[in-house]
């Protein structure tokens, strides 16, 4: 399942994660993020806010907990690369 990155800033969640799963960072740059959330409505840390600038900070409060993840990929391609790439690190073959 997936959890918000909001999850990693909680050390119990953290530990609950590290010990009972495995953790994907699914990595974004800030500036693909951004126009990805531009119409959102559903975002309060960036509601009403400068999303760019709003979004470095969130970024730079978690980025020690995100980069801890069991594997990070690069998720600024379409949805079928990066489901591809994980398919590859996890030797699932179709």
């Amino acid at each position: 399942f997936s959890l918000g990155g909001g999850v990693m800033i909680s050390k119990k969640l953290r530990n609950i994660i590290k010990k009972n799963s495995f953790n994907i960072y699914l990595e974004v740059d800030i500036n693909i993020l951004s126009k990805r959330l531009l119409t959102s409505n559903t975002r309060p840390l960036i509601k009403n806010h400068n999303i760019n600038k709003k979004l470095i900070e969130i970024f730079n409060d978690r980025k020690t907990f995100y980069r801890q993840a069991d594997l990070i990929i690069k998720n600024e391609k379409k949805l079928s690369e990066t489901l591809n790439e994980l398919k590859k690190k996890f030797k699932i073959y179709d």
